[in-house]
Formats: C-alpha cells, structure tokens, sequence
C-alpha cells in the first residue's frame, strides 16, 4: 500500500493474498498450497481486480475465478 497503489516487491504469494482481500473487499481461497512459495513483484494502480488476477495469473500461469467477492485460485 503505497501512495494508494497496490506494490509488491519479491513478496510470497501468501503475503500477497491478504493484500488484494483487503484492497478489493473480496475473500480468497487458494486450492493449492504450493503456490504459496511463489514471488511476485509488482505495482497496480487504478487496476481492477480482474487486471490484478489476470497480471498474477499471466507471470505464473495460475488459473482464478472470480465469483461475486470470491476469488478462487486452483
């Protein structure tokens, strides 16, 4: 969270997630664990959630749904 901005740098997944649950009021549920391992950088600002899970989801080849203020990654 800097200068309203959405900034992770070589941050783990899963001190990510609860970032986006708390920037866009959604609540994630990870299917699979060893995600968690994995690090992101990156700086989102004035993005949708949808660009946010897209941009994790191109860098990684995760795959997400997105279901009212639920998120799933599989």
């Amino acid at each position: 969270w800097v200068k309203n901005k959405l900034a992770f740098e070589n941050e783990p997944f899963d001190r990510i997630l609860p970032e986006i649950e708390r920037w866009y009021n959604v609540t994630i549920q990870l299917k699979n664990g060893s995600l968690n391992n994995l690090h992101f950088t990156g700086v989102f600002e004035n993005k949708s959630l949808v660009d946010v899970m897209e941009a994790l989801s191109l860098s990684r080849g995760l795959h997400y749904e997105i279901k009212g203020a639920g998120v799933t990654i599989l």
